[in-house]
This record gives C-alpha cells, sequence and structure tokens, in this order.
C-alpha cells in the first residue's frame, strides 16, 4: 500500500514538472509572437531607404561601377613600362647532345688542346634567363583614346547607378502614394456605408411609426448592399496597393506593416509649391524647366556621354591607320647547364617603328561604323531633349490640371457636406424623399473620392517632374525644400 502511493506521488510530481516547463516555454515565447505580430510603420523616407537597399539591380550595378573602375586603373597601367624577368630550360635528346658536340671532342683529341675548356655547344639541359623592359613612346593616340573611353565608361555606369536609384525612388514614392490613397478610400467607403446603415435603422423606425414606406426600407437596403460591395472593392484595392507596395521595396509580402499618415498640411504645402511652378507665363516656366533639365536629368547625362563616347570610339579607330614607336630594352645571360646567372652577359636595345600599310580594308570599315555611331549617338542625344520637353510639358498640365481640379473638388465637398446635411434634415422632418438623401449621400462620397483622386494625382505628377528634373525625392516634409547633392 505505501508502495503504491509512492509511485502515485512521482507520476504527479512528474505531471508537475511537465506543466512548469510548458509555461515556462509559453512565457519565453510569448514575447516572441508579440514582437512578430506587432506592426512596423514606415514613412516615405524609411519606404525609399529599404528599396535602395533590397533591389539587386542596384547590387549590381554597384558592382559593375566597381569594375569600370578597376577598367580606370588598368588603363593608365598602359602607360607604364612593361619589366620581365624570362627563364627558359630546353631538354634535348641525347642523340642529338653527342652530334652537336662531337666536333668538340675530336678537337680535343689533338695535341695541345687537352686541357683547353671549350663549352659544349648543346646541354642536356640548357637554362637560359633574361631581364627586359619595354617602353611605348607613340602609338598613335591609342593608350590616350582608350583611357579616355575607360573614363567615359566609368561615368556612364556612375550615371546609370544614379539614374537606377532615382527610378527605383520614383516607383516606390508612386507606390506609397498609391497605397495612402487606397487607405483613404477605404476610410471614404466605411463612412458611407455607416451612414447609408444609419438610414436604413432610422427608416425601419419610422416604418414602424407608419411614417415611411416599406419601399423606403427595400431601397435603403439596396444601397447599404451597394455600399457593402464598394467597400469590399475598396478594401480589396488596398491589400493589393499594399502587396504591391511591398513587392517593390524588396520585403516580405505578407510582411504586417502600415505607413505614415500624409498629414493635411503636408497637401497644402505641396499645393503652394506646385502653384508657384505653374503660375506666370507658361512658355518661360516650361523653358526654365527644361533647362533645368538639360542640366541634371541623368539619362540626359547619359546621352551626351554616349555621344562623347562615340567620338572617342572614333578617335581610337583612327590610330589604328598611325604608327606606332616603341623602345625594348633586353638584358641576357648565355645558356648554360646550370640555372645559375654564371653565362656571359650581353644586352641590346631596340626601337621599333611600325607602320600599317594595308589589313584587308578592314580598318576602314571600322571606321565609316564608328562615324556612323557618332551621328547615330548625336541624333538619339537630340531626340531625348524632345523626349524631356514632352515629358516636361505633360507634369506641368497635369499638376496644373490637378490644381484647379482640387480648388474645384474642394468646394463641391463642401457643397455637398451642406447639401447633405440640409437634405438629412428635411428627410428626418418627412421633406424630403429616399433619392433625395440617397443622391446627396453620393455626391458627398463622389465628392470625397474626386478631391482624394486629384490631390494624389498632384503628389504623382509632382514626383515625375522632380525626376525628370533630376532632383532627389526625399521624405513629404522635405520635399519643399529639397537639395541637390
Amino acid at each position: 500500500m505505501l508502495r503504491y502511493g509512492i509511485e502515485k506521488l512521482k507520476k504527479c510530481a512528474c505531471f508537475f514538472c511537465v506543466l512548469l516547463i510548458l509555461f515556462s516555454a509559453v512565457l519565453k515565447t510569448a514575447p516572441l509572437i508579440a514582437q512578430n505580430t506587432q506592426e512596423n510603420r514606415y514613412s516615405l523616407r524609411q519606404i525609399i531607404g529599404i528599396a535602395l537597399e533590397n533591389n539587386l539591380s542596384l547590387s549590381a550595378a554597384k558592382s559593375k561601377l566597381e569594375a569600370s573602375d578597376w577598367g580606370v586603373k588598368k588603363a593608365y597601367s598602359r602607360f607604364l613600362p612593361k619589366v620581365a624577368v624570362n627563364q627558359r630550360i630546353t631538354k634535348v635528346d641525347n642523340f642529338s647532345v653527342r652530334n652537336a658536340n662531337f666536333a668538340i671532342e675530336g678537337l680535343k683529341s689533338f695535341p695541345g688542346f687537352e686541357d683547353i675548356d671549350i663549352p659544349p655547344l648543346l646541354f642536356k639541359n640548357t637554362y637560359q634567363s633574361s631581364f627586359s623592359v619595354t617602353i611605348p613612346i607613340y602609338n598613335g593616340g591609342r593608350l590616350t583614346n582608350n583611357l579616355e573611353i575607360a573614363k567615359l565608361m566609368h561615368e556612364g555606369d556612375r550615371l546609370s547607378l544614379k539614374n537606377a536609384e532615382a527610378e527605383i525612388t520614383l516607383q516606390a514614392v508612386k507606390a506609397y502614394f498609391n497605397f495612402a490613397k487606397s487607405r483613404e478610400f477605404v476610410r471614404v467607403r466605411q463612412k458611407a456605408l455607416e451612414l447609408a446603415r444609419l438610414n436604413l435603422k432610422n427608416v425601419k423606425t419610422k416604418n414602424e411609426l407608419g411614417i415611411r414606406p416599406k419601399s423606403d426600407i427595400l431601397r435603403w437596403e439596396a444601397q447599404v448592399a451597394s455600399e457593402e460591395s464598394n467597400l469590399i472593392e475598396a478594401e480589396n484595392a488596398e491589400e493589393i496597393a499594399k502587396v504591391s507596395l511591398a513587392k517593390l521595396i524588396g520585403i516580405d509580402l505578407l510582411e504586417n506593416f502600415d505607413i505614415v499618415e500624409i498629414p493635411e498640411g503636408e497637401f497644402m504645402q505641396f499645393e503652394m509649391r506646385y502653384t508657384e511652378i505653374v503660375s506666370g507665363d507658361r512658355q518661360t516656366q516650361l523653358n526654365r524647366l527644361h533647362s533645368e533639365a538639360l542640366r541634371y536629368n541623368y539619362e540626359k547625362q547619359l546621352t551626351v556621354l554616349q555621344t562623347s563616347l562615340s567620338q572617342s570610339a572614333e578617335k581610337a579607330v583612327r590610330s589604328e591607320f598611325l604608327p606606332q614607336i616603341n623602345f625594348a630594352y633586353n638584358y641576357s645571360w648565355q645558356g648554360n647547364d646550370t640555372p645559375a646567372l654564371d653565362g656571359f652577359k650581353f644586352w641590346d636595345a631596340t626601337i621599333q617603328l611600325s607602320y600599317p600599310l594595308f589589313s584587308g580594308f578592314g580598318d576602314v570599315s571600322d571606321l565609316k561604323k564608328a562615324r556612323a555611331e557618332v551621328r547615330q549617338s548625336e541624333k538619339l542625344e537630340q531626340d531625348y531633349d524632345r523626349n524631356i520637353m514632352l515629358a516636361i510639358f505633360t507634369a506641368y498640365n497635369t499638376i496644373k490640371t490637378s490644381l484647379a481640379r482640387i480648388t474645384l473638388f474642394e468646394k463641391n465637398l463642401s457643397h455637398a457636406a451642406d447639401n447633405l446635411k440640409l437634405v438629412q434634415n428635411r428627410y428626418d422632418l418627412g421633406l424630403a424623399s429616399n433619392i433625395d438623401l440617397i443622391d446627396a449621400q453620393v455626391l458627398e462620397t463622389t465628392a470625397q473620392v474626386n478631391l482624394i483622386n486629384a490631390r494624389y494625382e498632384l503628389l504623382v505628377a509632382g514626383a515625375e517632374l522632380e525626376r525628370t528634373l533630376g532632383k532627389p525625392l526625399v521624405e513629404l516634409e522635405n520635399f519643399s525644400t529639397s537639395k541637390r547633392d
């Protein structure tokens, strides 16, 4: 009996130990679970930073820039002398050695030649050593052209990296704005649904009192269903915008994150900033913006650089028709059967002149091709000037239109809100119909949606203009005072 009681106590002790371990594990993992479910809030600057950090094409562009930097160093190194230590060992078969040295062995058989040390004409193992220096004197501009091309390619890779960063930044800004806009649409639809449900509740109460007919209830139920459908669509668009933003900045598509709200004051600052841009004479403003873009736009700089690169390539091809002059110096030791430098020493210095006379017209074809590529680059550069002007004109007109639409929709929203209040009061008094109230509600909702669209249309057009002008896109509160690097 006592033994049975002891066994039972042991089982109870084991059970409590297991419970204690499980409880400790829960306490330890609870903070981790809470941390994983905690929502991150990102500002626009953080969104841009994450996008630039996680983008793989930017990493590849940085590696390419590093490679072109080494290319410039290599081009410089071609101006330096080339110094080399040369060593060679030659192994010959026994039969050839005997035949080559037969005359020496025969000579030693004559009286008076027995004690003379005559080196063999051919060794079984022959070691030869030399020291050489080669210095380019004149290469028809080949080295200078190669250096110029290497520098231009390095600058092109730098501009390509900057351009890629600017484009990714623009895409991140637009995705951020799209997510922010979709959230505002959700709030508008939630408010519209809440108001529709409230009116449905009120009309049911009035129907019970005999004030409103059954048809009013059916009409509001249909309106509630319509608003629920609108809310579902808005929430779906919000989720898609959120996932699209996550994909663009390179984070987990299912990460629980949010973005910092855009304050109302920032919208006003943007309106003031862009109002200044579109104020005054349109042609004067467009010309000013076009001149600024021609100086700072990365893609424009790349087209100018491509023209310079084509011109340098043409000069490099022309140098193939010019002579080359090189200096070479060699200091050598006579080969013998030991690797030691104990043979006869001798040196030679050479100045080599090479003049190309005929190469099968290949150089002429290369020159014609290079000149055609120069003309192509010049035409593309001129064409891109027109593309920049078109982009500025489009952004300028979009900004001007958006500002006008914002002013108009702000008035419409104010009138629609006042009208809704008036119709709601008249409806409560039985002086307005169902259709009047629904129309007033739809009118206010439409005005809110139109105002939101116009505001974000302005933000996107402004960001695209900043991108075309080559300005950095920074956080919203610093947009109006952004400076160039």
